[in-house]
């Protein structure tokens, strides 16, 4: 494993290459996003964390990977599809444990995320949105070793967003995830072995 300091460098390189990579995207002719505001753009989260993860670790694991929108580019399974498979890696993947029950509790996992971003680790926070869709971020290191006071009632982690009507390299849970009631009981925190 590489030096906290290099891990920290490669998880921001990363950051900014994974949402590059969806705007690229957006941008090829046919695309439905390619003429569109950022505000109007569809759902590219499993795309953008898919492409973070193969900037840190190279080629994604098999069981991250789909063929949906062509066969001759790789995309990545839906949010719901990683909220199911990733629990069933322990070797690749380690929850990182908590809950939202009291404001104490969900302020103290959202302290353990964040520290876990800003010691270097690949960290992603899932939600199953079934019978909807659901949504994937990856928690990024912290510029000034604070989380970010936003709308939930805690302050929350910094991350990258491809979401709907998003395209960012850098905004906080509670912007990924705004409703904080729908999805706080909802959300799991994975860190890469």
């Amino acid at each position: 494993m590489l030096p906290e300091a290099e891990r920290i460098v490669k998880l921001i390189n990363g950051a900014i290459a994974a949402v590059n990579a969806v705007l690229a995207f957006d941008s090829e002719a046919g695309n439905p996003n390619a003429n569109k505001p950022y505000s109007q753009r569809s759902m590219m989260c499993n795309y953008s964390v898919g492409k973070y993860y193969e900037e840190i670790f190279g080629p994604a694991p098999d069981y991250l990977v789909q063929t949906v929108y062509s066969p001759t580019r790789k995309d990545y399974v839906l949010a719901n599809t990683w909220y199911q498979r990733i629990p069933q890696h322990p070797e690749e993947w380690t929850l990182i444990e908590g809950n939202a029950n009291t404001t104490a509790s969900l302020d103290a996992w959202m302290t353990a995320v964040q520290a876990k971003a800003d010691a270097g680790y690949f960290v992603v926070c899932v939600a199953d949105g079934s019978p909807g869709r659901g949504h994937i971020v990856v928690v990024i290191p912290s510029p000034d070793g604070q989380r970010v006071a936003g709308g939930w009632t805690v302050d929350t982690p910094h991350t990258i967003d491809c979401g709907s009507g998003k395209r960012e390299n850098h905004t906080d849970l509670s912007v990924s995830f705004e409703n904080q009631t729908k999805w706080q009981n909802r959300i799991k925190f994975y860190y890469h072995n």
